[in-house]
């Protein structure tokens, strides 16, 4: 599997989240591979941020697993409140958390020889 790019999301939260799900789908015993030659399945990361009123905005973060022929297998969704510009800097423990929360929906949505 490659754990391709994490789009939209503000602060350090593209490296973040993306070393966080690499990480986490290692340790979950998912083979991880750089490049997509071959018989490679892809997880990318979508992250939208709206107003969710007052000092608050909403996040949703969508893990997109593709096929080796890139159709896409499903999509794992998460959503949040946060107070607004929190996600402004560095994610650190919440990248860990988010991606520990999608890893097994990923998974899930791999065939059971990946």
């Amino acid at each position: 599997m490659v754990v391709g790019p994490v789009t939209g999301a503000p602060g350090d939260g593209s490296r973040s989240l993306a070393t966080a799900l690499k990480k986490k789908l290692y340790a979950d015993g998912v083979k991880l591979v750089n490049g997509t030659s071959g018989n490679v399945y892809t997880v990318k990361g979508i992250v939208k941020l709206t107003d969710a009123g007052g000092s608050k905005e909403k996040i949703q973060i969508d893990w997109q697993v593709l096929d080796p022929n890139g159709k896409r297998l499903g999509t794992v969704s998460q959503q949040n409140t946060i107070p607004k510009g929190s996600l402004n800097g560095p994610w650190g423990a919440i990248a860990d958390a988010a991606a520990g929360a999608a890893a097994d929906g990923i998974v899930k949505l791999l065939p059971k020889s990946s």
